[in-house]
Formats: C-alpha cells, structure tokens, sequence
C-alpha cells in the first residue's frame, strides 16, 4: 500500500516510477497510475543476468570474489540477486533513470546498491525489521550489509525501533527514520463503522481492537 500511494504520488508530481515487484503472478510490464510495475519472470531475470555477463563479465566476477562466504552458503539467494540486480540495471539503463530506492537490505538492496554502482547512479535504501527478524543471517552476511550501507546515500526506516537494527550489528551507519503517513479521511473514528461491525457479528457497544502484523514472534 505504502509503495502504490508513493509510486502514484510521484507520478502525478511529474516523475518518472519503475517498481521492479517480486509479488503477484509473474507477466510483462505494465502501465498503472502513471507508474510501471515490472514482475519479471525467473527465465527473464536470468536473461538479464546474461547480458549483463556480456555487457560487464568483470563485474559480475568482482562481485563473486567480493562475497565468496554468501556465494558458498547461499548460491541460490546469491544468484537470485545478481539476476534482480542486472533486471534493475536494464531498467534503469533503459529508462534512463537517476535514481534507485531499495527496500530491504536482501535481496532489493544488495540488487540495488550493484545496479547504482553499475550505473553510477545513487541509491536509496530503506531498512524495516528484517535484522531482528534474524539476526544471526546478517552477522554471517556483515559483508554484504556494509556494501548495501557503504553505497547508499540515505538510509530510511519507518520507525526509530527499525532505525536502532543496524547497531545490532556493530554498525554506525546514520539512518533517517521517516514515519509513513496515513490518510486520516479514510482512516477516522468519524467513518461509519456499522458495515464492519455486522460483518463480523458484532454489537454496536462492543469495544474491539484490532492488530495488523505478520504472524511471527516479534510482532
């Protein structure tokens, strides 16, 4: 929801949006309020990987050199992040773009940070609570989260609890926390609530609170 409204916001401000999404059925690129949505299937991403081998073979070499612990432990993962980051370099090549926003650190971000270092272009990534979530994962990987931190010219996050993650890891990497907004016209006490409420079978006194999260221990 967050990414819709930005990439529409956006849009609409006269820039130019490329949302590269590994959610939803995989098909070709479409036009949506103003932006594109690319869900490249696993053929089209290696595919792209392939030209990218062709268009700069050292590259990809310095970069299995670069992390030869993640490549050994991880070669799936490790693949999977050079076919999204050579995705991302094709986009950005062909659109011209200036400008790249990852989120997360794996794997948009180590894709994001290849594909702002191959275009020299700058990089923005945005950390969420994917290093509580395992923290062990990013000790082993300390490498790779000092690559994605090192080529960012802003770190994000949603909130200072988010923020303070990187220390975890023995990092001092300054990150902004920037709260995402809500629209408090659709979201009000003031919104007629009597269509939920039959919904689910509940009585108009009732007192009801409702959590949003993934099922897992730290939410």
């Amino acid at each position: 929801k967050h990414v819709q409204s930005l990439a529409g916001f956006l849009a609409d401000r006269g820039w130019t949006v490329h949302v590269l999404s590994m959610a939803g059925p995989r098909r070709r690129a479409e036009q949506t309020c103003g932006y594109t949505i690319h869900r490249p299937s696993r053929d089209e991403r290696f595919a792209s990987l392939t030209r990218l081998v062709a268009h700069d073979p050292g590259f990809v070499l310095q970069q299995s050199l670069c992390f030869p612990r993640f490549g050994s432990a991880n070669p799936r993962m490790f693949l999977g992040c050079l076919s999204l980051g050579a995705v991302c370099w094709e986009i950005a090549r062909h659109e011209n773009l200036r400008l790249v926003s990852a989120y997360h650190l794996f794997a948009a971000g180590l894709a994001g940070a290849w594909a702002a270092e191959l275009l020299r272009i700058p990089l923005i990534t945005t950390i969420f609570g994917e290093i509580y979530a395992d923290p062990e994962f990013y000790r082993r990987h300390l490498s790779v989260v000092r690559y994605v931190v090192d080529r960012s010219r802003m770190v994000l996050s949603c909130s200072r609890h988010c923020s303070r993650s990187v220390e975890r890891l023995g990092l001092r990497a300054p990150v902004r926390t920037v709260y995402y907004g809500v629209d408090t016209t659709e979201f009000s006490p003031r919104s007629n609530a009597d269509l939920i409420r039959k919904r689910h079978g509940l009585r108009a006194g009732d007192k009801v609170v409702l959590f949003v999260g993934r099922m897992v221990r730290e939410m």
